[in-house]
C-alpha cells in the first residue's frame, strides 16, 4: 500500500527511491532562503527603466552562480554583470534599476524521519512511501509533522509504563493536566488524544477531530504513526 506524505516547506529530502527508512534515519535538511537584492542598473551604469533590456533571465528563472545575469552593449564596450549566488530571479524592479534573487543558504539542520517504511518516489515536497496496511484519519490540531512507534495507554495507567513510554507517541483518550508534565518527564516522543489538551507542552501532539475514530483506531492497533501537519491528517499503519 502506497501512502502520500507531504514535506514541510522549507525542508530538502535527503533520501532517494528505494531507501528504507524508520525513524533514526535523516530525512530532511532545513533549508533558510533569503532575498538578494543586487543594483544592477548602477552596476553597468544604465537607466533603471531599461534594465529589462539588459537582462539574461526573466522573473522565476533560475541563476547560477558565475553565470551572466545581465550585460550592457555599447557601441565600443561590452559590459556584464555575473551572478555572485545560485538562486531564483524574483523580481525585476524598472524603477530602482535592481534585481532581486530568491537564494538558498548552505548547510542546514537535518531531521529525522516522522515515518518508516519504503520510499517508493521522492519529489521536492511529497514522499510517497510503501507500507504493509494504513488507515487515514483527520486530527483538529497538530503541532508538528511527528510520528513514531505507538503506544496505547489510559491516562489512569500512565505511571506503570514508565519504560514503555520512552520514545514513543502515546495515544490516549485524554489527558489530566498533571499527567502532560509527567509524559515529557519519563520521555515520550508525542502523543495523539481524543481531547484538547489544558496546557502547553515542548513535545509534539495532535488532537483527533471525530470521536468515533477512537474506537476504530484502538480496534486496529497499529504500530506506527505519522502526524501531517500540513493536511490536519494522521495515518496508522504497518
Amino acid at each position: 500500500m502506497i501512502i502520500k506524505l507531504p514535506l514541510p516547506d522549507g525542508k530538502q529530502p535527503l533520501i532517494k527511491e528505494g531507501d528504507i527508512v524508520d525513524f533514526d534515519t535523516p530525512i530532511i535538511k532545513v533549508v533558510e532562503k533569503k532575498n538578494i537584492k543586487i543594483p544592477i542598473a548602477q552596476e553597468l551604469d544604465i537607466p533603471a527603466k531599461n534594465i529589462f533590456l539588459s537582462m539574461t533571465k526573466n522573473v522565476g528563472e533560475k541563476i547560477e552562480q558565475g553565470e551572466v545575469l545581465a550585460k550592457k552593449k555599447a557601441l565600443f564596450s561590452k559590459k556584464t554583470y555575473v551572478s555572485d549566488y545560485t538562486g531564483i530571479v524574483k523580481e525585476i524592479d524598472h524603477q530602482e534599476g535592481t534585481v532581486t534573487l530568491s537564494v538558498t543558504e548552505k548547510g542546514g539542520e537535518k531531521i529525522n524521519s516522522f515515518f518508516k517504511g519504503k520510499v517508493k518516489k521522492v519529489d521536492d515536497d511529497t514522499i510517497e512511501l510503501e507500507v504493509q496496511e494504513a488507515e487515514k484519519f483527520e486530527v483538529k490540531e497538530s503541532s508538528s509533522f511527528f510520528g513514531g512507534e505507538v503506544i496505547l495507554i489510559d491516562d489512569k495507567s500512565l505511571g506503570h509504563f514508565k519504560e514503555e513510554i520512552s520514545n514513543k507517541i502515546v495515544l490516549i483518550k485524554k489527558i489530566e493536566k498533571y499527567n502532560q508534565l509527567k509524559l515529557e518527564v519519563i520521555g515520550a516522543a508525542g502523543y495523539i488524544s481524543l481531547e484538547p489538551l489544558s496546557r502547553e507542552i515542548d513535545i509534539p501532539s495532535a488532537t483527533l477531530l471525530k470521536k468515533e475514530d477512537w474506537d476504530k483506531i484502538k480496534k486496529l492497533n497499529l504500530p506506527y504513526v505519522s502526524v501531517i501537519k500540513k493536511d490536519n491528517t494522521i495515518y496508522f499503519y504497518r
